[in-house]
């Protein structure tokens, strides 16, 4: 995909109001909020994965980044009509942490796996709701529940119902308009994860001369 439009998406294209880490749409992460939350992290990590070696320096980018993606979710869901109740938060928290486990991952619980993905606890129904979103939208488009089969005609629908998720999150994260603030970095794409990062101003590659940093190109998928 193209970096086309892109720039509504990037800090450089727009003003961060004093204060803010980030504005989304209309609403605006404190930098005190997200103090506030990576102090929550560090503490969770330290009760629920005491033995992880944390870099504090990169705590800030990674928890703004999924407070961004949150709020680019819920918008997500507004727009395609998804609502989700609290057994559905539950049930999509219990399914991320054990397709994760089933992929090899060495967590002993839900709380150290949440944690694993930088978002503190307290946040831990909108880590829910984030994926609930999305798995009620295919559910919807397949009679109301999950896919349980292999069957071609199942993985279609499902392949087509991520499909028109993607392009209407996208949409979302576009009509958002996201502003980070240059202090914490830029915001990117992590096409890997299908996740919106917040990445340092220090990831730069050398210049051809040599001499002087150039900052790399962020990322944004076009829609």
């Amino acid at each position: 995909m193209a970096v086309a439009g892109a720039c509504v998406l990037l800090a450089a294209c727009g003003s961060v109001k004093m204060g803010s880490a980030a504005i989304v749409g209309s609403q605006r992460i404190t930098q005190g909020t997200l103090v506030t939350q990576v102090s929550n992290l560090q503490q969770d990590i330290a009760q629920y994965d005491p033995g992880v070696q944390v870099n504090d320096a990169i705590l800030p980018k990674l928890v703004l980044g999924q407070m961004i993606n949150f709020a680019i979710r819920d918008r997500t869901g507004q727009d395609l009509g998804v609502t989700v109740s609290q057994s559905d938060i539950d049930q999509a928290t219990a399914i991320v942490f054990q397709t994760a486990a089933q992929q090899g991952g060495n967590f002993t619980s839900t709380d150290q796996f949440i944690t694993s993905q930088a978002v503190p606890l307290n946040l831990k129904d909108e880590f829910g709701r984030y994926y609930a979103i999305e798995l009620n939208f295919i559910k919807s488009k397949n009679g109301g529940k999950l896919p349980t089969t292999n069957s071609p005609a199942e993985q279609r629908l499902v392949q087509q119902a991520v499909s028109q998720f993607s392009a209407a999150e996208c949409h979302a994260a576009k009509e958002l308009n996201v502003a980070v603030n240059p202090q914490y970095g830029q915001l990117g794409f992590d096409q890997s994860s299908g996740q919106y990062t917040v990445t340092g101003r220090s990831d730069t590659l050398s210049a051809a001369s040599g001499s002087k940093p150039v900052i790399v190109p962020q990322y944004i998928p076009a829609c």
